[in-house]
């Protein structure tokens, strides 16, 4: 039986050998396989000699194919499993982050309790609205359910992915596969597409696991699906897109005319992203193209471009820029500053490679004062816009795991500023555990919750903010409205979270400031970002 003791020992990251080892063998098996395929007993020969032969080489044939079929129900289930731990870690983590910040004790066999429960007072009864303290004993309840809620829901989930794992182990045991597939086709033994496109670690195993011939075909016959798909390579991602891009373009040109192209928001895209590509020295990576569909929250283009290559950088960081970014307009200008900050981080230290991601992989909201569109007050684009980066950053870790067979040593930061902040929070809150080692807001409006939510090693969290901050009255004001000091506009301040370090913006480098003057190029401000992206900011 499954305890929360068990589950604190928990790791997914004890699967990678034995993914790596079943990768290795299934690349041996279709080299074998390919050439079982290719030999010609037919050709110039008859007779029981040459029905002999053919008789052999058509066994030998099913049996690589059912080799080839076998390995890759292991390769999936496996990869599922090393999936459903790591979110079960990530939960932990997360139950014990709540537990921790309210001060509640859990015990070995999974009961939370309270040791200093707020009682009910005498004011609090007596009066006509809720009192302050009435309001905290609530909130303090609430979470101790919550917690208990959580936990249970945690172990259930544990208990499930092992019955499930250990139920497709014994049916490959019980020789119950069989082999839909040939030796003919494509990718013998593995789907078409990932068995959980939306889960970067199984998407990593899944891609991984086909050889360098299959991946290329997969390249060239299915970019659409390669090119945005987390837990690919950066390269493979890369050249799925621009080909997709070229092919996009010249679709709108032949449909519109020059003057027509003009004022055509998807040709226009498209040409902010190209002149993108060419920034950093054309040392760029195009890491995502979502065109815009047209749909509620999905009204413009959608891309993520890296100035060095997250493959091989030993250090990656990304930027989630905020209010009125957009592909058409402020790709070009975002890359450009990525490009600085990271040859600001390079001049740090030399002996480092980095690669910095400009990410709009989300519609942030519009500047309300020349748009009229005041999504920029709620939080439902920072909500569906953390999910996506949740699994941007999930799927760069886990296709530099797949890579090395085993842990890889990429250090990973998040870095994001005005709207863009409340943003990265909610995906902070949702990555998984070690994926991010830091997070660095500036500007912010607000944080979902505050430091204990967020996903990454405590004392790993940073915040700079200039006094003349147009943000800094914006959250005055919450602060002032609804009197109390924690708040942001958009959530938690994280100036006044201890679990966020403080950054000292300004110095003798120091050349511009206001809600803008982050990332000036040389100030110091951006200076003390890249710190962070080194992971040497203390």
């Amino acid at each position: 039986m499954t305890t929360w003791s068990d589950l604190q020992k928990w790791d997914g990251d004890k699967f990678d050998h034995l993914i790596d080892v079943l990768v290795a063998i299934r690349h041996k098996a279709s080299d074998s396989g390919e050439y079982v395929r290719d030999i010609d007993v037919s050709s110039g020969w008859t007779g029981a000699g040459a029905t002999a032969a053919q008789n052999r080489r058509k066994g030998l044939a099913n049996s690589s194919a059912f080799l080839l079929a076998n390995l890759g129900e292991m390769i999936r289930i496996t990869g599922k499993a090393q999936s459903d731990v790591n979110t079960v870690k990530t939960l932990v983590f997360e139950v014990q982050s709540l537990a921790d910040h309210y001060g509640f004790n859990i015990s070995t066999i999974g009961k939370v309790s309270d040791p200093n429960p707020i009682k009910r007072s005498t004011g609090d009864i007596i009066a006509p609205y809720d009192t302050d303290h009435e309001n905290k004993r609530k909130d303090r309840k609430n979470a101790l359910k919550q917690c208990q809620e959580k936990l249970e829901y945690v172990i259930q989930m544990a208990r499930l992915s092992d019955e499930i794992y250990t139920r497709d182990l014994n049916n490959i045991a019980n020789g119950t596969m069989v082999a839909k597939e040939g030796l003919d086709y494509p990718t013998p033994g593995l789907s078409d597409i990932p068995p959980n496109k939306k889960d970067p670690a199984q998407v990593a195993a899944w891609w991984n696991a086909h050889t360098d011939g299959e991946k290329e075909a997969l390249i060239r016959d299915n970019p659409d699906l390669i090119g945005n798909l987390d837990g690919v390579d950066g390269t493979s991602r890369d050249k799925a897109n621009r080909w997709r891009i070229s092919r996009d373009k010249e679709a709108l040109t032949r449909k519109y005319t020059p003057d027509q192209l003009k004022t055509n928001q998807a040709y226009q895209e498209l040409s902010a992203i190209e002149r993108s590509l060419t920034k950093n020295n054309s040392d760029t990576q195009l890491l995502v193209y979502e065109p815009a569909t047209g749909e509620k929250g999905h009204e413009k283009a959608r891309a993520a471009i890296s100035a060095g290559n997250v493959d091989t950088a030993d250090h990656v960081a990304t930027y989630v820029p905020g209010m009125g970014t957009s592909v058409k307009d402020s790709m070009e200008g975002n890359v450009s500053t990525v490009t600085n900050l990271k040859n600001t981080a390079v001049r740090q230290d030399p002996s480092q490679k980095v690669a910095v991601v400009a990410w709009i992989g989300y519609d942030a909201p519009p500047n309300p004062q020349s748009s009229h569109d005041y999504s920029v007050m709620d939080l439902n684009k920072a909500k569906s816009g953390g999910e996506s980066l949740a699994r941007f950053e999930e799927g760069i870790r886990g296709s530099r795991d797949a890579r090395v067979g085993g842990r890889s040593n990429v250090h990973m930061s998040v870095l994001a500023h005005s709207y863009g902040s409340t943003t990265a929070s909610y995906g902070m809150a949702s990555v998984r555990r070690g994926v991010v080692n830091h997070f660095a807001v500036f500007g912010s409006p607000g944080i979902k919750d505050g430091a204990w939510r967020m996903n990454v090693p405590k004392g790993h969290n940073y915040v700079l903010e200039f006094n003349d901050d147009v943000i800094r009255k914006a959250n005055a004001a919450k602060k002032f409205w609804k009197t109390d000091d924690s708040l942001g506009w958009h959530g938690k301040d994280p100036t006044m979270d201890l679990g966020f370090k403080k950054l000292n913006p300004y110095g003798p480098t120091t050349k511009e400031t206001g809600h803008s003057g982050y990332l000036a190029d040389g100030g110091e401000a951006q200076i003390k970002i890249a710190k962070v992206v080194l992971g040497t900011a203390g």
